[in-house]
């Protein structure tokens, strides 16, 4: 885990109001920063600093590496699941950010998250509410 690397910008107050299921994930795929409906699957712990493979399992499409082989799926949608318990599956679409979106960060990507279909297990699962 990498420390000191979450950054409030513009852009991610933007994103936590439009899209608050959003990570920021840079070039070396560190989070950089989670839209505050994420922490909700992590009880509130802080993923900035972990890799973002530690956190979700990618299972569609196969044999994607690293954020650069996530970029070249840009626009088209993606399946997650989370490694922790209770292995919740996620939709995802990600694009890059435009050139210094976030300070002190290069290659960075908006990863857009939802639960899809498994949207009523996940109510029961995290307790959320509207």
């Amino acid at each position: 885990m990498k420390d000191g690397m979450d950054t409030q910008t513009p852009l991610t107050r933007m994103l936590d109001v439009l899209c608050p299921w959003y990570i920021i994930v840079d070039g070396e795929g560190y989070i950089r920063h989670t839209g505050k409906s994420v922490l909700k699957l992590t009880e509130g712990r802080s993923l900035v600093g972990t890799p973002l493979g530690d956190f979700l399992d990618l299972r569609r499409p196969k044999a994607v590496h690293g954020i650069d082989g996530l970029l070249a799926h840009c626009g088209r949608k993606l399946h997650f699941v989370t490694r922790a318990a209770p292995h919740t599956e996620l939709k995802g679409v990600i694009a890059p950010l435009p050139d210094g979106a976030l300070p002190g960060a290069e290659n960075c990507a908006v990863l857009s998250l939802s639960f899809g279909i498994s949207v009523m297990g996940a109510v029961k699962d995290y307790a959320l509410t509207g």
